[in-house]
């Protein structure tokens, strides 16, 4: 039962590893498909625990089953044959095929729906005009409303054009501009 255990173990161990490399090999690629600025993979803390835990637990479990179901069986009636042709054997390997298919299926549609989502997110309209949002950068919310109030009583009485172009200018960071 420990080898079926250790077995279970390093190969998870492997399959963790890989998925990790290849999430921090992939990132960047994916950022780029999904518009992010995101620019280094990092995981918080509740996550490690939770992708542990399920590691452990994954472990645990794939190396719990072939531990009582082989070692039920016969070795001479499964060199033989026998087993494999009893129902018992038909019915593991149809269901463990079963399974396989069910979860390539599974795998395959979320795959092909989460790249119709960003597509489907990529396409849509923002529902503003960049030109004419106001940005407050302080820090206390007193102040920035304040702030707002001002900046709206400035901008009220110029035309539409030199009203954004301020605003635009001051989302930059620039200096103001004389009206």
């Amino acid at each position: 039962m420990l080898q079926f255990l250790t077995e279970s173990f390093l190969l998870n161990l492997l399959a963790f590893a890989i998925a990790l490399g290849s999430a921090w090999l992939l990132a960047p690629s994916f950022n780029r498909l999904i518009g992010s600025e995101a620019t280094s993979f990092t995981l918080p803390a509740s996550y490690t625990l939770a992708f542990t835990g399920i590691f452990l637990a994954g472990s645990l479990l794939s190396g719990l089953y072939p531990a009582f179901v082989l070692s039920g069986y016969h070795p001479i009636s499964v060199l033989k044959g026998l087993f494999k042709n009893s129902p018992r054997g038909q019915i593991l390997r149809k269901s463990l095929i079963t399974g396989q298919f069910a979860v390539s299926v599974i795998l395959i549609a979320g795959t092909i729906l989460v790249y119709q989502q960003v597509q489907y997110m990529r396409q849509q309209q923002l529902g503003l005009e960049a030109g004419r949002v106001n940005a407050l950068f302080r820090q206390e919310f007193g102040a920035a409303l304040n702030g707002f109030k001002n900046r709206h009583s400035d901008t009220l009485g110029l035309p539409e054009p030199v009203q954004r172009e301020k605003n635009a200018r001051r989302a930059r960071g620039e200096q103001r501009i004389q009206a």
